[in-house]
């Protein structure tokens, strides 16, 4: 499990900018048991680089592996299909065509399950090709370190993408949409194609307030705002009475369920002004969040907390973490208080 936080782009969190550092999070008390390998990887995050581990490897104990050996595994798969691709990335090509390889490669021969809301799991993206922005734009972060290819993360209100750094220019990468690079040329076409490969959430949530995955209330795709899901201090609508998501506590206990439909996020990202860098501990960040988000939705309201303060424990700037580490402790309580 070799690191790669000196020789690696991927894992350099902002290039160009020192890290600060990740200092003490004021919600640690909320994460519970860590796992042997989570021990580990808050210890080498502490600096704000990943260092001991990769990329890969913190998101995939992000993700939930807890077994050294089956971290190997992964590990060394994606070794394996980096060595596959090295013949179709040219030396001598321009990144950006370099870049492309990368990409195409990583839609052809492993995201190649669908998208799926809630596949922010690195290893449902390995063993199965699903996928949703915050996997499939780690995973290309990965690969495209391994032929020196320098990226980051972004995060932009409800969606998540790469950002490829080139000499003199940035280009903002939707890792989601297999051909993404061949429109580069058409912005308008291009964001028509990537709303409909992605199920247009944005125009079902107008209608109807649901999307792709009408079980999976209270979510993003994959990480966002919550002011941009629910009107502030209120709940949204579970299905079968249970409680959702709300940005800020209740005022003064209990309060009834306010009939807002579900607004969900954006498949076609907002302006670029919306945009920001996250660095590689932040980018592993989100799948925390993400399973927060999950384990809310399936009423663990324990578990829910731990994933949030574990993302908070990576990316104390997060508004999303913390909103909804707030709104699970505010929903847990109401729940207690009908019991």
């Amino acid at each position: 499990m070799a690191g790669d936080g000196d020789a690696s782009p991927a894992s350099n969190p902002r290039p160009g900018r020192p890290s600060p550092g990740v200092p003490p999070s004021e919600y640690r008390r909320f994460e519970g048991k860590l796992s042997l390998l989570e021990e580990r990887l808050f210890a080498d995050a502490a600096d704000g680089y990943w260092n001991d581990f990769s990329l890969l490897g913190a998101a995939l104990v992000a993700s939930g592996v807890e077994d050294a050996q089956r971290l190997d595994y992964y590990e060394n798969r994606v070794a394996a299909l980096a060595d596959e691709l090295k013949p179709l990335v040219v030396a001598k090509d321009p990144p950006r065509r370099q870049a492309q390889a990368v990409f195409e490669f990583m839609h052809r021969r492993i995201l190649n399950g669908g998208y799926q809301l809630n596949s922010t799991d690195l290893r449902l993206a390995l063993d199965e090709g699903r996928f949703n922005c915050v996997s499939a734009s780690v995973l290309f972060n990965c690969l495209a370190s391994c032929f020196g290819l320098n990226t980051c993360g972004l995060e932009i209100p409800g969606h998540a993408m790469s950002r490829l750094l080139l000499a003199g220019e940035t280009l903002d990468v939707e890792t989601t949409y297999p051909n993404w690079f061949r429109l580069l040329g058409d912005p308008e076409k291009q964001a028509v194609a990537v709303e409909k490969a992605l199920g247009a959430f944005a125009g079902r949530a107008e209608k109807t307030g649901t999307d792709a995955a009408p079980n999976r209330v209270g979510s993003v795709e994959d990480v966002g705002d919550p002011s941009n899901l629910f009107p502030p201090s209120s709940l949204a609508v579970l299905p079968e009475g249970q409680r959702g998501i709300s940005r800020e506590p209740l005022p003064q206990g209990k309060r009834e369920v306010s009939q807002w439909p579900l607004i969900r996020s954006q498949p076609v990202p907002p302006s670029p002004q919306a945009r920001r860098v996250v660095t590689a501990v932040e980018l592993v960040a989100t799948i925390y969040y993400n399973r927060g988000v999950d384990l809310l939705d399936q009423g663990r309201f324990a578990d829910a907390l731990s994933a949030n303060a574990k993302a908070l424990r990576l990316d104390p700037a997060s508004t999303t973490a913390r909103g909804n580490l707030l709104a699970t402790l505010n929903n847990w309580a109401i729940t207690l208080g009908r019991e």
